[in-house]
């Protein structure tokens, strides 16, 4: 159970929760890597490996208006036409992942991390 609790005025707010099976308890995640800006494009690079699994977490001022690359397993898309929107999605682990989205232009953050995988 996720629970979130905003006190002290109104905000603007996008959550979501995973889970995974098989994950290394000695390095669950590694290789986290994050961006800022401002234009259609967010995206973030992550170092991985085949096995493992890379997660992102998208959180943007408009709305995203596309959802980029076909492999990848969306599992939390808010497509309001206002602010505060955000996307999470999964994709299968390479030497080197590209996570990336369309988006109307707009202040955002993007974070990405490779999670291990463990026999």
């Amino acid at each position: 159970t996720v629970s979130i609790t905003v006190t002290g005025g109104t905000a603007d707010l996008t959550a979501a929760s995973i889970s995974f099976n098989n994950v290394n308890q000695t390095t669950p995640i590694q290789n986290a890597t994050s961006a800022t800006g401002s234009s259609t494009a967010p995206s973030v690079t992550v170092t991985s490996a085949t096995g493992n699994v890379v997660i992102d977490a998208l959180g943007v001022g408009s709305n995203i208006t596309a959802t980029g690359k076909t492999f990848r397993s969306y599992k939390n898309l808010n497509l309001l036409s206002a602010g505060g929107n955000g996307a999470t999605s999964i994709s299968s682990g390479a030497a080197s992942v590209t996570m990336s989205y369309t988006v109307v232009t707009d202040q955002w953050a993007i974070i990405g991390a490779d999670i291990v995988y463990s026999l």
